[in-house]
């Protein structure tokens, strides 16, 4: 809007609309600024405040685009396993900056790589669902294993080498959970077979409830079996952990 108050001259010219190659119409160059920043305006009222991403809604919007072509993407569900239980224990700014850290890691790796994903979603509290391909298997692995090197940001070092947190720091009769750490559940072609974001955190379920306490300890990325149809998605399903 500030070009079209410095050049008002320009606010009536008209710009020809192209299509791949063919002429779809005419749009005057005042409208199309009124329309961009609009369109911005209404991206940015949809993205998760914390990670600055989009949400839910988008992710289903995005996923019924998508579930037609010719090679839809597979999908990966990233979350932290005990991070509820962290914050109890330690208090939500700590919890919060804990997220951060998983954005920034995410956002390094996936987003804005050189072979980066084409779509990344904040699905609420600590699950992201990203949009990828096989060769990006690598970096979801570093995204684990880099989380982990940074434990000693948000736990002591007694907490480290016993290898898990108090419920109570105070109470040294509470439970003990494992640290917390990067789970990456990998749906091989996902989006041929969902419909919405709920569809695969049902399936998610499905798959981390065959999880042991070693497979929690491991921190390993997670290949789930592929559906064969959309009604499998609920099912049971099998999951091959890659270390």
């Amino acid at each position: 809007m500030r070009l079209l108050a410095q050049q008002p001259q320009d606010a009536g010219r008209p710009i020809l609309v192209h299509r791949r190659g063919k002429l779809v119409g005419v749009v005057r160059y005042a409208c199309l600024l009124e329309a961009m920043a609009t369109s911005r305006e209404e991206a940015n009222c949809h993205l998760m405040p914390l990670s600055g991403m989009p949400g839910t809604a988008q992710a289903d919007r995005w996923m019924s685009q998508r579930r037609h072509d010719e090679d839809p993407p597979d999908l990966a569900l990233i979350d932290l396993r005990y991070f509820n239980a962290y914050n109890r224990a330690h208090g939500y700014e700590l919890g919060d900056q804990m997220l951060l850290s998983l954005v920034e890691l995410i956002r390094e790796e996936l987003v804005h790589a050189q072979d980066g994903v084409p779509f990344c979603a904040h699905l609420g509290n600590d699950r992201f669902l990203v949009a990828c391909r096989p060769g990006h298997q690598l970096r979801l692995r570093s995204i684990i294993d880099r989380f982990r090197e940074r434990r000693g940001r948000y736990f002591s070092n007694v907490e480290i080498a016993c290898n898990g947190f108090r419920a109570h720091p105070e109470d040294p009769q509470s439970p003990v959970h494992p640290l917390t750490s990067v789970r990456v559940i990998y749906f091989p072609n996902a989006v041929a077979h969902v419909e919405t974001c709920r569809d695969v955190q049902r399936w998610a379920e499905s798959v981390s409830a065959g999880e042991d306490e070693s497979t929690i300890l491991n921190e390993v990325l997670m290949i789930a079996a592929e559906a064969t149809s959309p009604r499998k998605v609920s099912d049971p399903l099998a999951a091959r952990h890659v270390a």
